[in-house]
């Protein structure tokens, strides 16, 4: 969005991995589940056969105080 401020995150490495691993727990979960509730921002993404997917949009300066 052209009005957000640009700004950057460094993580550390075992964060990094950290958050790999979660995506991969999510998604082996995903894949063995039938009937499953996935919440995230990035979660949507490892469930290839969903049957419905919500998406919520906020603007920024709310999502920002949600930090």
């Amino acid at each position: 969005m052209p009005n957000e401020p640009s700004f950057s995150i460094q993580k550390t490495a075992f964060q990094d991995i950290t958050d790999k691993e979660i995506d991969k727990r999510q998604a082996e979960k995903a894949k063995s589940s039938e009937n499953l509730i996935i919440e995230g921002r990035l979660s949507a993404y490892f469930v290839d056969n969903a049957d419905l997917r919500i998406w919520l949009f906020t603007p920024f300066d709310v999502r920002s105080k949600r930090i």
